[in-house]
C-alpha cells in the first residue's frame, strides 16, 4: 500500500515549540505583580506554579517575533507535510495562546511549504485556570476524539508529561490505538509508547506504523549509493540493496549477491547476515529496501521469496524506494507487513531506474518484435494482453510459463490501476 493511499482515519497531533520549530521566546512567571522567573518553552512545560504565581504569556503572543526567530526542525516539518499529504487529520496543539497576528503566525509554516489550510491549530494557552499544560492538551484531544471516530491517534511532542497524558486517554477510547512519539532537542522522533500492541493486522496492513520518513529516506539514499557501488564492481551485485533498522542497536545493509542456486536477494542477504551476527531480528525493526520485496516464484532466485522471509522473521514494517508493478499486492499476496513507498521523488526516481535495468526483461515478455513473425513471449504462449485482471488471474492458475506470464501481466495491470 502506498503512503498516499492510506485512508484519513488517523488523527495526527503535533506540538509546536521544540517539536516543529525551535524558539527563544520566554514565558515569565509573575508573583505579586513582579517577574520572578523567565522560562524557555522546554522549562515552561515542566514548571509547576507555586502559590501566588501565574504565567505571563505576553511574549508568546508576538507573531512577528515568532515569524522572525522560529527555526524549523526540518525532519519534523517533513513529517508534518507527509502526514498532510497522506490525507490524515492533522492538528497542532500548542501551549501558546492566540497570537496577535494570525496570518503572520501561519506564514511561519507556509514559508516552509506547509499547507496550513489543511491544519487546525488548537491553543491550550487560551484556557482559563491553573490546570497544567498536559491537562489542557488532554482536554483538547479528548474533544477531537469525541467529534470523530479514529482508528489511530498519533502525537509528536518534546514533553513527556504531554505524551503520558495523551496515552492515558486509551482508557476512555479503547477502540483507538494511541502512538506517542517523543521528539528530542535534535529533532529526532522516537516511539515513546503505543497501546494495543497485541491487535491483529488490519485489512490495509497499517497497524504497523512506518513513520519518521525523513530518517528512513536518509537510509534509503545510502542504499541507493550502495547499489551504484555494486554496479561499478562489475560483479553480480547492484540490483537491489536492503537494510535492517532495529529500534535500538546496529543498522545493517546488504546488496543482492550470488548464491548456490541463483541470486540471493538483498532482503534475504541482510536477514541472513543480521541473524548470523546478532542471533535474531528485534521486534519493531524496519526493513528498508530500494525495491519492494518479491512475493512470487522466480527461477533466478536462491531461496524463498523475500515476502515469505519477512513474514517468517516477524518483520512488520517495510519502507521501499519503488514498488515493483510486477509484484503488486494482488489476490495471492500473503505479506504480513505494512509496505510504504517513499514520497521523496528524487529517491523514488533513483530506485525505479535501478529496477528498470532488470524489470525491463519482464516487460519484454509482452512486446512483439519489429517483424510480424517475431511474436513476443506472451503471444507465443497464447496470452491475451488485453484481458481483464480477473481473467488473467484465472489463466495464471494453469501454471507453467503461460501461468507465469499471466500472473506478471495481471500484477502490472493491477499496479497501473492503483496509480490512477
Amino acid at each position: 500500500m502506498r503512503a498516499s493511499e492510506i485512508q484519513p482515519r488517523k488523527l495526527v497531533i503535533f506540538d509546536i515549540d521544540d517539536t516543529l520549530v525551535h524558539t527563544q521566546t520566554k514565558v515569565h512567571v509573575v508573583q505579586n505583580g513582579r517577574r520572578v522567573k523567565s522560562l524557555n518553552s522546554h522549562d515552561f512545560t515542566h514548571h509547576k506554579l507555586q502559590p501566588g504565581e501565574e504565567f505571563d504569556f505576553g511574549a508568546f503572543r508576538d507573531a512577528k517575533e515568532f515569524f522572525t526567530n522560529a527555526k524549523p526542525i526540518i525532519p519534523m516539518i517533513d513529517q508534518l507535510k507527509h502526514d498532510i499529504a497522506t490525507g490524515n487529520k492533522v492538528v497542532m496543539v500548542t501551549a501558546r495562546a492566540d497570537f496577535n497576528d494570525r496570518e503572520l503566525f501561519l506564514d511561519t509554516f507556509r514559508k516552509y511549504g506547509v499547507d496550513m489550510s489543511k491544519v487546525h491549530v488548537y491553543r491550550a494557552g487560551n484556557f482559563v485556570g491553573k490546570a497544567s499544560t498536559e491537562e489542557k492538551k488532554k482536554i483538547i484531544i479528548r474533544n477531537l476524539l469525541n467529534k470523530d471516530s479514529y482508528s489511530k491517534a498519533i502525537m509528536y511532542d518534546d514533553a513527556i508529561p504531554n505524551l503520558e497524558a495523551f496515552v492515558s486517554l486509551k482508557e476512555e477510547y479503547p477502540d483507538t490505538k494511541f502512538y506517542a512519539w517523543h521528539v528530542s532537542l535534535k529533532g529526532e522522533a522516537t516511539e515513546y509508547q503505543r497501546t494495543n500492541e497485541s491487535v491483529s493486522l488490519d485489512h490495509d496492513r497499517t497497524d504497523y506504523e512506518v513513520r519518521n520518513y525523513h530518517k528512513l529516506d536518509k537510509y534509503l539514499s545510502e542504499l541507493c549509493d550502495l547499489v551504484e557501488k555494486g554496479q561499478a564492481s562489475g560483479k553480480d551485485f547492484g540490483m537491489v540493496a536492503a537494510g535492517i533498522l532495529p529500534l535500538k542497536g546496529e543498522y545493517m545493509a546488504r546488496l543482492n549477491r550470488p548464491g548456490k542456486d541463483g541470486r540471493i536477494h538483498a532482503e534475504h542477504a541482510v536477514i541472513q547476515d543480521f541473524i548470523k551476527k546478532y542471533g535474531s531480528i528485534p521486534k519493531g525493526s524496519v526493513c528498508i529496501t530500494t525495491l519492494s520485496p518479491c512475493n512470487t516464484p522466480m527461477d533466478e532466485r536462491d531461496g524463498p521469496s523475500c515476502a515469505d522471509l519477512l513474514n517468517e522473521h516477524g518483520i512488520q514494517k517495510v519502507y521501499c524506494g519503488y514498488i515493483d508493478p510486477t509484484q503488486h499486492d494482488g489476490a495471492e499476496d500473503q505479506r504480513e507487513y505494512n509496505l510504504v513507498e517513499t514520497m521523496d521523488k528524487e529517491i523514488r526516481s533513483r530506485c525505479e531506474a535501478f529496477a528498470d535495468t532488470f524489470l525491463d526483461k519482464v516487460k519484454e515478455n509482452f512486446a512483439d518484435g519489429k517483424n510480424p513473425q517475431d511474436k513476443g513471449d506472451s503471444k507465443r504462449h497464447g496470452i491475451n494482453t488485453k484481458a481483464s485482471v480477473s481473467s488473467l488471474r484465472k489463466t495464471a492458475k494453469q501454471g507453467g510459463r503461460k501461468g507465469q506470464l499471466a500472473h506478471w501481466l495481471a500484477n502490472m495491470k493491477a499496479g497501473r490501476a492503483k496509480k490512477k
